[in-house]
């Protein structure tokens, strides 16, 4: 029986294999940046994706990697939660900058007649965009995306500083806290200013979908979500006439899937049952656990500390094994800040 026969209209654009094969067209890629972060590009080049980065390092392999208008871009598809998400792509996003060293031009300093000393010149050094596409994950947000830039300490201790907040007394504080910081983010010394142009970040398709806001970005992740529909149909992407859509829904029709891209999507297909197998798995164990500690399922006044504790540490035990917060405090029917306290 052909494989083909479980494939919708179109393979699921979320899927590794044909989010890199859609994005290999430029002006798709060109497309969705424009749209997404909200800007004009002029040009956009294509880099490669593929690096060692030391001898005993594994390769790193980005999604897709670009250069738009002289910033470097990278995209990567994030199919299912993993706890460590943040780290790994902050370590990509670092990758992402280290690598700009490759292209650098060099520059000298004369020591002496007709000798120098040649070292690199930073100056060249671009900014660094990381997007990182997370499809199910929503990492307890409930934005369409949270973007993280480096900033100056006193902000986040301004922000942060609560005593400060709850007093209206403190207003000409506050006033003076600001103007300190103002200052900091104007100083551009040494290209100082460079720094807060260099974004991780986080977009969850699961929260676009649901917010439905009015953003030219929402097309795209609402189209890769009827992709993900297994029983997706032609007349499902009748409104996506954009010439970047109609682009997809050529490279993504099933008609014209190879066997190595029908076989990826079989495959990826089983792997994501299997981890939300265990995931099931894992719940209905530490559901018959709570059972065990005398925890009822079902939330009750009153419940004594001891009975807490217990749910507490199973709450711990569950977070350590990648189950979501909301999915914790179903189950333990611990409160929601019970559980995003839990560390």
């Amino acid at each position: 029986m052909s494989l083909k026969k479980h494939v919708g209209y179109l393979a699921p654009l979320n899927y590794d294999i044909f989010f890199k094969k859609v994005f290999k067209d430029k002006s798709i890629a060109k497309d969705f940046l424009q749209d997404f972060l909200e800007i004009k590009i002029s040009s956009i080049e294509e880099l490669k994706n593929k690096y060692r980065i030391t001898d005993e390092s594994r390769a790193v392999e980005f999604d897709y990697r670009c250069v738009i208008d002289g910033k470097v871009v990278i995209i990567e598809m994030q199919q299912w939660d993993k706890l460590d998400v943040v780290k790994r792509f902050y370590t990509y996003h670092c990758i992402n900058t280290s690598l700009l060293l490759e292209k650098l031009p060099l520059k000298s300093i004369p020591t002496g007649k007709n000798e120098e000393v040649k070292f690199k010149d930073y100056e060249d050094i671009t900014n660094v965009i990381t997007i990182v596409w997370m499809v199910n994950d929503n990492m307890n947000m409930e934005e369409d995306f949270v973007s993280y830039i480096p900033l100056p300490e006193i902000s986040k201790d301004f922000v942060l500083n609560k005593e400060l907040w709850r007093d209206k007394k403190n207003y000409k504080k506050v006033l003076e806290y600001l103007e300190r910081i103002y200052k900091i983010y104007e100083n551009d010394t040494r290209d100082l200013d460079f720094l807060q142009e260099n974004k991780l970040i986080f977009v969850f398709q699961k929260n676009i979908i649901e917010n439905k806001k009015n953003k030219s970005y929402y097309k795209w992740f609402k189209f890769a979500s009827e992709t993900l529909r297994e029983d997706n149909k032609k007349e499902d992407f009748k409104n996506f006439k954009k010439n970047s859509f109609l682009k997809i829904i050529k490279k993504l029709k099933k008609d014209f899937l190879n066997d190595e891209e029908i076989k990826a999507i079989k495959d990826t297909k089983s792997y994501l049952e299997r981890v939300n197998r265990f995931k099931k798995s894992f719940l209905k164990l530490n559901k018959r656990e709570l059972t065990k500690a005398g925890i009822k399922i079902g939330r009750e006044e009153g419940r004594e500390e001891g009975q807490k504790e217990k749910a507490i540490e199973i709450a711990k035990q569950m977070k350590n094994k990648n189950i979501s917060n909301e999915d914790i405090a179903n189950m333990t029917k611990l409160s929601m800040k019970e559980v995003e306290n839990i560390i």
